[in-house]
């Protein structure tokens, strides 16, 4: 019975080590003020208001891959602070959102030109990859595709 007690007191105590050394720590997850919170009732009014490219970032407050994302997303936000407006929107808030745009995986990031999609990426993506991504999206012009 003692030597029972005293694992479960070494386990409790090496439990409570890791949690004070805060082991695991996660990318700052903060939104930048170039982020404009969406969801089902304002989704409408934000893309028409963002101007011709929107990025619309679907995630959700569970997802590891999204929190580690966020802090590439702010850095893209503000070096295409002009001419790119990104609007996350969580998935489990916005389920009708989700279905609307077929968003089965997260992250998913869709951009829209002109409120119609261009293109889209599902999962985490380091910041040169998701920049070269973006940056070769809106060199193209989708205004003259189908």
């Amino acid at each position: 019975m003692k030597k029972e007690i005293l694992i479960l007191v070494i386990i409790i105590g090496a439990f409570a080590l890791i949690q004070s050394l805060n082991f695991v720590k996660m990318p700052e997850t903060k939104g930048s003020p170039l982020l404009i919170p969406t969801d089902e009732v304002n989704f409408y009014q934000n893309v028409e208001r963002s101007g011709d490219w929107v990025m619309l970032e679907f995630h959700a407050p569970w997802c590891g891959f999204c929190k580690k994302l966020k802090p590439v997303i702010n850095e893209l936000a503000q070096a295409h602070k002009d001419h790119l407006k990104i609007l996350p929107i969580n998935k489990d808030e916005s389920p009708s959102l989700a279905n609307e745009f077929h968003v089965s995986g997260i992250p998913a990031l869709i951009l829209l030109y002109k409120g119609r999609e261009v293109d889209r990426r599902i999962g985490y993506m380091p910041k040169a990859v998701l920049s070269s991504w973006v940056e070769g999206v809106m060199q193209n012009d989708p205004s003259t595709s189908p």
